[in-house]
């Protein structure tokens, strides 16, 4: 899923890339077409919760079967901070009837 046209054209070679916005709930809908599987990760944004919000609920309404949620190292230990933003999204994705995995990744090394 890519927010634009330009973007979409760095899709690796053979998948299918299509136009959305996590903002633009209609456009989501239209992604989320056929999608059983999602993996969702936002920027560290002030608006993180409700556009992971939009995603689990167009997700809830397309009938995808799983979420693969991309939260923070101590989501579940802070009131406050960054953290506690993933927190509220793995909140409202355990509320759902979806089948989900939440990652709470402390740092990838790449060789």
């Amino acid at each position: 899923m890519y927010r634009s046209k330009e973007e979409a054209t760095q899709a690796p070679r053979g998948t299918e890339a299509v136009i959305a916005d996590f903002s633009d709930k209609p456009s989501l809908a239209t992604a989320l077409r056929g999608v059983e599987s999602v993996y969702l990760v936002c920027s560290p944004i002030p608006e993180l919760v409700q556009l992971e919000a939009n995603m689990i609920e167009a997700c809830e309404a397309a009938g995808a079967r799983r979420i693969v949620l991309n939260s923070a190292l101590g989501a579940g230990d802070y009131d406050k901070s960054f953290p506690s933003w993933h927190r509220k999204v793995e909140d409202k994705l355990k509320a759902t009837k979806m089948a989900y995995t939440i990652c709470r990744t402390a740092s990838c090394k790449m060789s």
